[in-house]
């Protein structure tokens, strides 16, 4: 069953949608998408993983800022940085990200957080 929800993370109310328990997956959209571009996936990835598909910022049931500054890559990756230690906070635990251009410089600027899905 997928679950609606959100998060307070780096200055923002995040919108999520997830299903299942173990090792977090963050699905992320791409414009003008949402997270309901990932129903499917859920579902399937959400039977052995915490799988979860975001609404990013200006998104959707996300908060939108105005400033467009707000708006910067290092800003949309720290969004995702602070979204996957909120639904995963110990250090050791690690997620994957798939998909979604702030998600390509995501993984390097935090590798103990982060594994590749092989």
């Amino acid at each position: 069953m997928l679950v609606d929800n959100y998060a307070n993370v780096n200055g923002v109310c995040l919108h999520y949608v997830g299903t299942g328990t173990g090792p977090l997956i963050l699905f992320l959209h791409g414009f003008p998408e949402f997270w309901y571009a990932w129903k499917n996936q859920l579902t399937d990835f959400g039977s052995d993983h915490h799988a979860v598909a975001l609404d990013m910022r200006g998104f959707n049931l996300s908060d939108k800022p105005t400033d467009v500054a707000q708006y910067r890559l290092d800003i949309l990756v720290e969004d995702i940085r602070a979204f996957a230690a909120h639904l995963s906070p110990t250090k050791n635990s690690s997620s994957s990200v798939t998909t979604g251009v702030a998600s390509w410089p995501g993984p390097s600027p935090f590798p103990t957080r982060t594994r590749s899905r092989n």
